[in-house]
């Protein structure tokens, strides 16, 4: 029980933009915290948290979490902040966004966020702009915060599933990652898919669905095996972990190399929990594609592959998504 899901969204107004979200925890008592899995509008995305106790700000000389958190009765400085937008923008609305904290002991949710302070900075991009908003949480203006329940953690046995599960049952798909399958991967991921031309051809700005049908080896392996595994590491029904016993068997079982593929996910594990998490799957790939150092959610830094090890990676993916499976029956609605 050591991760805690935050989702908020706008409600009656299509033109409200999301700028960013600034928040404190109890007692400012953010050592061990960390953020993850941010989406806006059901998209994951290089969106990077910052985490300063008690100097999230944009005065001089504190930590800037890129919009404004001045006005009103604003609680600031804060302790976590996240920017989902750019003031000005007349397009990309965000309306919906979420994410996870996660601590290195278990966290209770509601002592987490008893007593915490709240700012949410909106735009207006409607013909009839109101110009910007901001919300706090304070005695005038309180959010109204629902209870907070602890999840039973996924089956152990309940590991990963493969790209052909998720090709057909692109219903659990959605329901799992909160992603429409014809989102396109490039928006997801971040990178410029190169694409074949030649049989088995695949386009070169494919959707999630798409990627999971990219037929061969290269780059169309890795389309579709870390799109089952960004799957795998969303759904609260699996538990996407480095299982060594489950990995030996998978690898036997697709033809991979066990000590090569633990190698891999070792770096691609960044943290080193032994968990591959959604930051980390689409780091990877950025860093495949990119082959420069690439900080994504937060403090982590992916630059440990180049475009040379599109197979390695895409092997490793397809390992770990080969480890057992959950009947598609048994997911929670």
């Amino acid at each position: 029980m050591d991760d805690v899901k935050v989702s908020f969204s706008v409600l009656n107004d299509p033109n409200a933009d999301l700028i960013g979200v600034a928040f404190s925890v109890n007692n400012d008592a953010v050592s061990g915290l960390s953020v993850s899995q941010i989406t806006a509008n059901g998209t994951a995305g290089p969106y990077a948290a910052l985490i300063d106790a008690n100097r999230i700000s944009d005065n001089p000389g504190m930590t800037d979490p890129g919009f404004n958190t001045t006005g009103g009765t604003s609680e600031e400085p804060y302790d976590i902040g996240i920017k989902f937008g750019n003031q000005g923008a007349s397009d990309g609305v965000v309306q919906s966004a979420s994410f996870v904290i996660s601590g290195t002991t278990a966290l209770d949710a509601e002592a987490l966020f008893d007593s915490s302070d709240w700012w949410l900075r909106l735009q207006s991009t409607g013909p009839d702009s109101g110009g910007s908003a901001k919300i706090q949480d304070d005695p005038n203006n309180p959010i109204d915060l629902l209870p907070c329940t602890d999840e039973p953690p996924p089956p152990e046995h309940a590991l990963a599933q493969s790209p052909g599960f998720w090709k057909n049952h692109l219903d659990l798909f959605q329901q799992e990652t909160h992603l429409d399958p014809n989102t396109r991967y490039e928006t997801v991921f971040g990178v410029d898919v190169k694409g074949s031309t030649k049989v088995p051809y695949y386009s070169s700005d494919p959707t999630l669905s798409e990627a999971l049908s990219a037929q061969g080896g290269g780059e169309a392996a890795l389309l579709r095996s870390s799109t089952a595994a960004l799957a795998n590491s969303m759904s609260d029904d699996l538990n996407y972990y480095m299982n060594a016993d489950q990995l030996h068997e998978a690898a036997t079982l697709v033809g991979t190399n066990f000590d090569t593929v633990w190698n891999t996910l070792d770096k691609i594990d960044v943290n080193d929990d032994l968990h591959i998490s959604t930051d980390e799957v689409i780091g990877a790939v950025r860093d495949v594609y990119l082959s420069t150092p690439v900080s994504y959610g937060g403090s982590q830094t992916f630059n440990q592959f180049a475009w040379t090890d599109v197979g390695l990676v895409s092997s490793a993916f397809d390992t770990m998504n080969n480890m057992t499976h959950l009947d598609a029956a048994l997911f929670a609605a």
